[in-house]
């Protein structure tokens, strides 16, 4: 069950809630994707690997992994997910104060296809607050998106992921993987 779509130009916000012990995603990712799991727990699986994504967590994907998920023991969750473009990436790469984060790193390091960062209770406030916007008009969600992304970019750069989230939005910007 979808509850809030948000999509403009360059992003897309997708809130999504299990609505059976049956439902399953399987999806090839095309765009950079920043994952929320909200409640519960998502079982990934790629060609290569398994993953459990736990509540609190949040997964950074890089376009190009395919993978599909399955509820376990009928465990329902509850997940965010924004997906961005080539253009997002270099835009967020110059907002204040992120160009004088970058410069100040010596070298960014390669980014995994798949990465997780473990939770952290700021992650469930950002997300918490989101999820009013589900009532609001599209003209007025359409105008939230970028700056609650934003936002979260900020958040993520000062913890102490800035290092690997630096080098996912490096990727994003500078190499254009997604797939049209």
């Amino acid at each position: 069950m979808r509850i809030f779509n948000g999509e403009v130009e360059n992003f897309k916000v997708l809130q999504h809630s299990t609505a059976s012990d049956q439902e399953n995603i399987r999806t090839f990712l095309t765009h950079h994707s920043i994952v929320y799991v909200a409640s519960g727990s998502i079982y990934l699986m790629d060609n290569d690997s398994e993953l459990l994504i736990r509540e609190g967590e949040l997964c950074l994907f890089s376009p190009g992994v395919y993978f599909s998920s399955e509820l376990t023991c009928n465990n329902k969750y509850s997940m965010f997910a924004l997906f961005f473009n080539q253009w997002t990436a270099q835009c967020i790469l110059r907002l204040p104060g992120i160009t004088d984060i970058l410069n100040e790193q010596c070298k960014l390091t390669s980014c995994k296809e798949i990465h997780i960062i473990p939770k952290e209770n700021i992650f469930h406030n950002f997300f918490d607050s989101i999820q009013i916007y589900h009532k609001l008009k599209k003209e007025v969600k359409d105008e939230m998106i970028p700056i609650k992304f934003a936002e979260l970019i900020y958040i993520l750069l000062d913890s102490p992921h800035k290092q690997t989230v630096l080098s996912f939005l490096s990727e994003a910007a500078m190499n254009d993987k997604i797939m049209q």
